[in-house]
């Protein structure tokens, strides 16, 4: 055979995972070049299964946006159905070459074609095997991602990041006879990218946020119920796999839609005894917590007890119509500063007692047929329940086991009758009609407070896998995160999907940078890549706050929100970490007002139902 005389280019588009390999792990290994040219490789291929090569850094574009910059070294043998027919007497068959090509390392330049470039294909790792990274001096291969392209879909991140990067792929990872500390950084960067991402979901974003640029070297630590982060994690990790491997597989959603896909009685009885309890088994952990599988047995005050929540009156009248938990003893906030008040000069906010449904607050529950009339005759005829309000009388109706069984019962009999009400309906619609239909599925979690500890939690996981279990598509992602405490019970159902879809708009975008940036470091730097901590200065980090401006009045402007580390005073991350939204949205108003943006200095509920309200009198309007 002749041998090449000189260095060539070629190159190879793929799929990110392939580039991702060869680019960290430095070379083509022998099983990955046995995969190309199995037998079965050499169907639909013009000259046998192998590794193809192009002349034209274009010609092969369409097969992946990740291109590959193959480098073919001078001494390389280089084969012709003329040599070999003179050696052997007869021109092989593609997967006769294939076998030659197998044990003789060789390139074959199988067409010439001056309008699309050459094509060539090898059958042997040793033609490939010193692969270097974008960026690297030397032989072998580069390879260049097309981020855009390649991250433009959520789904194609999400699925890349926890299907296709699993441990299996991580610890194939090799060095051969190469430095293998690329391979190693990749590895513990895959590792802090997935963990970082869970704690985007495991509170609220601006929780998550306060919590990166208070501690950004360790942002774990800022987190409340950080004994629990563990088994949200890997739940996480599990479900996710899973999901995105086999959609429908977590039995929570399939084709987009809530529901296993059979029937719609058997499905809820399975999320009531059988989804839900096992996910707070999984979060809270470990087995020997097993025994709070079963649902609430006691009173649950949203916030503190004795404490009332503050509120507009518009919120009230929302709040009001949420068919499980209760609203009671409203009272206007006359004393309370800075309020706004309407055109009769009277001041509009109120301050009220919010219950989660138990046997003394059911009036709700038992409207209409959401409790089987035996349960709701018991619980009827104890009309002394039903007049106690306050958390102090509570007490010695809940000390005896009766009023302790009812509202597990209780319990068990509104999360089936929600888990009935959600399934078979989309998750995204554009059919105003259906339009909240997505966010009934954690936004009943959280009305009904089922499992009394880590409800939230639960919530926003069960939209998670929910959203996971459609793919992850942008369409249906919104269900991932939650922007702001629990601002879903405060608002319309309508208002609030379009919140978080604004809300998975800016954090996917923030996702897709900061994978980008890994990529980019560990494949230029190697073992010493220093990324993890370093997204304080990503624009898209600071710009997932411009949520914020779906509270802002848009006749007036938006506001100007800080975009640094060091314009986040700590009187504005102390207001994040105390969850006093009302005093943090009036600062966030005075800090805009001074750095010459729009200041509206209104409390964030006031706005957020304002906004409400105009969605209610304007009956034509679609929804996105």
């Amino acid at each position: 055979m002749d041998r090449l005389t000189e260095e060539r280019t070629f190159y190879h588009w793929d799929r990110l995972k392939n580039c991702i390999r060869w680019g960290v792990q430095g070379m083509m290994d022998p099983g990955e070049m046995g995969w190309y040219t199995r037998p079965e490789g050499d169907k639909g291929m013009v000259s046998g299964g192998g590794f193809y090569m192009s002349s034209n850094a274009v010609s092969s574009s369409n097969y992946g946006p990740c291109l590959t910059r193959i480098l073919i070294q001078p001494g390389t043998l280089l084969y012709t159905d003329s040599k070999a027919r003179k050696a052997l007497g007869f021109r092989p068959s593609n997967r006769q070459k294939v076998y030659i090509g197998q044990i003789i390392p060789f390139a074959h330049n199988y067409r010439k074609d001056s309008s699309v470039g050459e094509w060539w294909v090898t059958h042997h790792h040793d033609v490939v095997t010193t692969l270097k990274v974008h960026g690297d001096i030397g032989a072998g291969v580069k390879t260049h991602i097309q981020w855009n392209r390649a991250l433009k879909q959520i789904e194609t991140l999400e699925k890349l990041v926890y299907y296709d990067l699993d441990d299996n792929f991580l610890n194939g990872l090799r060095g051969g006879g190469h430095d293998n500390s690329r391979a190693n950084a990749f590895r513990n960067s895959i590792g802090y990218l997935k963990s970082f991402w869970s704690l985007l979901t495991y509170r609220d974003v601006f929780s998550f946020i306060r919590a990166c640029l208070v501690r950004p070297d360790d942002p774990w630590q800022e987190i409340g119920d950080l004994h629990h982060f563990g088994g949200y994690h890997n739940t996480l990790l599990k479900k996710a796999k899973e999901a995105l491997g086999e959609p429908g597989s977590l039995h929570i959603a399939k084709s987009s839609v809530w529901g296993d896909g059979g029937n719609c009685d058997t499905w809820a009885e399975s999320v009531r005894d059988e989804i839900l309890p096992q996910l707070f088994v999984d979060i809270i952990g470990p087995p020997g917590h097993e025994s709070k599988k079963s649902f609430r047995d006691y009173p649950a005050h949203v916030g503190h007890k004795d404490v009332k929540v503050h509120s507009t009156k518009t919120q009230f009248d929302a709040m009001s119509a949420n068919p499980y938990f209760m609203v009671e003893g409203a009272e206007a906030a006359d004393d309370f500063p800075g309020l706004e008040k309407d055109r009769s000069g009277k001041k509009r906010d109120w301050l009220v007692d919010m219950w989660y449904p138990d046997v003394s607050h059911a009036q709700k529950a038992l409207d209409g047929t959401k409790v089987p009339q035996d349960l709701a005759s018991k619980i009827e005829g104890r009309t002394d329940w039903n007049s106690l309000v306050r958390w102090g009388d509570l007490g010695p109706y809940f000390e005896g086991g009766e009023a302790r069984t009812l509202t597990r019962e209780l319990m068990g009999a509104l999360v089936l009758d929600w888990a009935k009400s959600i399934c078979g309906k989309p998750l995204y619609s554009r059919s105003r009609s259906s339009s909240t239909t997505g966010v009934a599925g954690p936004l009943g979690i959280d009305a009904i407070h089922p499992l009394g500890d880590a409800d939230k939690r639960i919530s926003r996981m069960f939209g998670l896998l929910g959203a996971l279990d459609s793919k992850f598509t942008d369409k249906v992602s919104y269900l991932a995160y939650t922007p702001i405490g629990d601002i879903g019970l405060r608002m319309t159902p309508a208002r609030y999907t379009q919140l978080l879809q604004k809300t998975a708009e800016l954090v996917n975008q923030f996702k897709r940078d900061m994978f980008e940036r890994m990529m980019k470091w560990v494949m230029t730097q190697g073992s010493e890549a220093k990324w993890e901590n370093a997204y304080n200065d990503m624009p898209s980090f600071y710009k997932m706050t411009e949520v914020l401006n779906f509270f802002h009045p848009k006749s007036r402007g938006t506001y100007k929100l800080p975009s640094t580390k060091d314009e986040w005073s700590r009187d504005l991350l102390d207001l994040i970490h105390q969850r006093d939204w009302v005093k943090f949205m009036d600062a966030i108003a005075e800090w805009s007002a001074a750095h010459g943006g729009s200041g509206v200095h209104k409390s964030w509920v006031a706005q957020a139902n304002a906004c409400a309200c105009v969605l209610r009198r304007m009956e034509s309007y679609s929804l996105p």
